[in-house]
């Protein structure tokens, strides 16, 4: 089940339909999976329409009031004697989120050229795969290794676990002097490493973390290029007054400060803005000239472009979605969604007279090969994808 963007008829169609029809009772019977093949189809077609028509389109935060209520139920519940407006909004909401409807492949015969290259461009989708430099240059494929004891780097012994993780131990032979070790994912690729100070990190494709093998007892610093999660764990100083080491992330252009959170980092080179946001606790995001500095509360994301800060609340489901396998867009423009399919199947994309107004809302799974994701993209954009090799033409 599914839609064309660019096969929708009768643009007031739905509007029309849905006066006709009790929503509280259509939407439980959609629910169950009870409605007639023609509510189906209204109800489906309805939603792209409304994203793509209305003029009262929900900002992002109606958008993030939205999704929470939805997945907790609320949809349910909703109120018939809600303004008009209100309920195609709910509709619109629900049907994204319970059906994925603006990724889902089109209805009907399938187009030839999408068949074509469905058979000639499969690429598996990325998986858990990284390298770890050590100080003295020598490097791990993580994903060949074997699980067990990696090397031992100045005393420190490294580890990688059964789940695949690389962990630190620091045994008592462990010398101060400070080394650093970078682990890097590749195009496709992603991995976990626990800090030797307990800190989770996830690092998604193309990125690279470097820190050191132990860290100072007044504060702790990595370098993040690309995208990140941390969990960071909470430390403090050996000393009586026990004082909290903070923990510190050069990004880009940001500097993020923390003391023990869950945040995610989106430091990309080739993204126009390096954005932190934060899931839990509390960090301060600072610029490199101190100029700017805020504190952010759970659901703000400061986003940097140039010298220029902003501090906007967000929907952290969907910043973590890479975390969950998921491609997450609301309002995406293309190339930033070309950016992200380039990064995860280690594809180039050769865009030739791309418009550049296109903007999709929706999601699909990371775990899909490539073909699918460019078959749901077709579908959506009335673009035509033309693999040669790893390098994919664009084409209206």
């Amino acid at each position: 089940m599914g839609v064309r963007f660019h096969d929708l008829k009768e643009r007031n169609g739905f509007r029309e339909f849905m006066e006709r029809k009790d929503i509280k009772e259509l939407l439980e019977r959609y629910r169950r999976g009870h409605c007639s093949d023609e509510e189906r189809a209204w109800i489906e077609r309805g939603f792209t329409e409304y994203i793509h028509e209305s003029k009262e389109l929900p900002d992002e935060a109606d958008w993030m009031r939205a999704n929470r209520a939805i997945r907790k139920g609320v949809f349910r519940r909703v109120n018939a004697h809600l303004p008009n407006k209100y309920l195609y909004w709910a509709v619109a909401a629900a049907v994204l989120i319970i059906v994925g409807i603006v990724w889902q492949l089109p209805v009907g015969r399938p187009d030839p050229s999408a068949v074509t290259q469905a058979e000639v461009a499969d690429i598996d989708p990325g998986g858990e795969r990284a390298t770890l430099t050590l100080a003295d240059g020598r490097k791990i494929l993580l994903d060949e290794a074997d699980t067990g004891q990696l090397a031992v780097d100045r005393g420190i012994r490294i580890y990688k676990t059964d789940a695949g993780e690389v962990v630190y131990e620091i045994g008592g032979e462990a010398d101060h002097v400070t080394a650093l070790n970078t682990i890097e994912t590749p195009r496709g690729g992603q991995y976990k490493v626990i800090l030797p100070d307990g800190t989770n990190v996830w690092l998604n494709a193309a990125s690279s973390l470097t820190y050191p093998t132990r860290f100072a007892d007044a504060e702790r610093r990595v370098t993040l290029v690309g995208e990140a999660y941390f969990e960071v764990n909470r430390q403090y100083s050996p000393n009586a007054r026990k004082i909290p080491i903070p923990f510190v992330v050069e990004a880009g252009i940001q500097q993020v400060e923390v003391l023990g959170t869950h945040f995610n980092v989106n430091a990309y080179a080739d993204e126009p803005t390096t954005k932190t946001t934060l899931l839990e606790g509390a960090v301060r995001v600072t610029d490199k000239t101190g100029r700017f500095s805020r504190v952010l509360q759970p659901g703000e994301q400061c986003a940097a472009t140039g010298t220029a800060f902003s501090v906007l609340p967000v929907d952290t489901e969907s910043v973590m979605a890479w975390r969950n396998n998921v491609f997450y867009f609301y309002r995406t423009d293309l190339p930033g969604i070309l950016r992200q399919i380039e990064r995860w199947y280690d594809v180039e994309f050769d865009p030739v007279d791309m418009p550049v107004d296109i903007r999709l809302y929706g999601e699909i799974g990371k775990d899909k090969k490539l073909s699918v994701v460019l078959e749901a993209l077709s579908a959506n954009t009335g673009l035509h994808f033309e693999r040669k090799g790893r390098r994919i033409a664009v084409t209206k």
